[in-house]
């Protein structure tokens, strides 16, 4: 997904952007699916695929998170966040499907709650013109991880280990660089629009070690968000719609997943 933290980062009186202060934010988000996808493949068995929005239509992505972010006197700032996902969905497939050299029973009912997805993400960040302008742009460089659990939860219909139900994700080793950019605009005192957009694309890329053969993987994701911002004082809060779009794949395609999310976002920050 989705790299951008999707939390608001506080647009502040012109007066106040000369100062050297901390911020943090705590936001969450309710998400729409709109498309996405898992497959985790046996070259010995038949490839299939679950769909998110067919398969296990009635599915829950829904984050928490926080920022604490500095911001200096020259108009540069840092910032880290956490995010932790909350992915559930239950439903019953139109067939039964291949998994990791499984034949699920989905037409009895699917599961994938207890999945989890974890990011933690960086930035550095350096305005682009006067801080007491206006409108201001924001350019975003920073560093993004993700751990993706995901488990699966039906009737087993061939003789194989119910630990196969269980696949990771977790083959970053390192956190992947991202880069992006931030729109706001004082339309009074009071009162803020921002716009934030920051992603990442690691090509298909090859990679060894000790214990492992030559093995491909791929990551990409785009993290965006349009809010509307009420300040006061040392607060400030408002709503946002956000848009995150995360794939990674791994031995040659076999392990894919991806996610498509539309959300709904709300935020309050403090300043001391």
């Amino acid at each position: 997904m989705l790299l951008l933290p999707l939390f608001l980062i506080q647009s502040v009186y012109a007066q106040e952007k000369a100062e050297s202060y901390w911020s943090f934010t705590p936001f969450f988000t309710y998400n729409f699916v709109t498309d996405g996808h898992l497959n985790v493949n046996d070259p010995k068995f038949p490839e299939d695929t679950i769909s998110f929005t067919q398969d296990i239509g009635k599915t829950l992505w829904s984050n928490i998170g926080g920022t604490l972010k500095h911001s200096c006197k020259n108009g540069s700032s840092f910032n880290v966040s956490g995010e932790y996902f909350f992915i559930s969905g239950l439903d019953k497939a139109d067939r039964n499907i291949w998994f990791n050299s499984v034949l699920l029973g989905a037409k009895d009912g699917i599961t994938i709650d207890h999945s989890r997805l974890i990011r933690v993400q960086a930035f550095y960040e350096k305005l682009l013109n006067k801080p007491d302008a206006s409108t201001r742009f924001t350019f975003l460089a920073g560093l993004i991880y993700d751990f993706l659990l995901i488990r699966i939860d039906t009737k087993i219909l061939n003789d194989t280990d119910a630990v196969l139900l269980h696949e990771d994700f977790n083959d970053q080793v390192i956190p992947y660089p991202q880069i992006g950019l931030r729109f706001e605009k004082d339309l009074s005192t009071h009162n803020h629009i921002i716009m934030q957009a920051a992603g990442t694309y690691i090509p298909r890329m090859s990679r060894s070690d000790i214990k492992r053969k030559l093995e491909t993987f791929q990551y990409y994701c785009v993290n965006s968000i349009v809010s509307y911002q009420y300040s006061e004082g040392h607060w400030s809060f408002g709503p946002g719609v956000t848009y995150r779009m995360f794939r990674t794949a791994e031995d040659e395609g076999k392990h894919d997943f991806y996610i498509s999310l539309l959300g709904v976002n709300a935020s309050v920050t403090y300043k001391f």
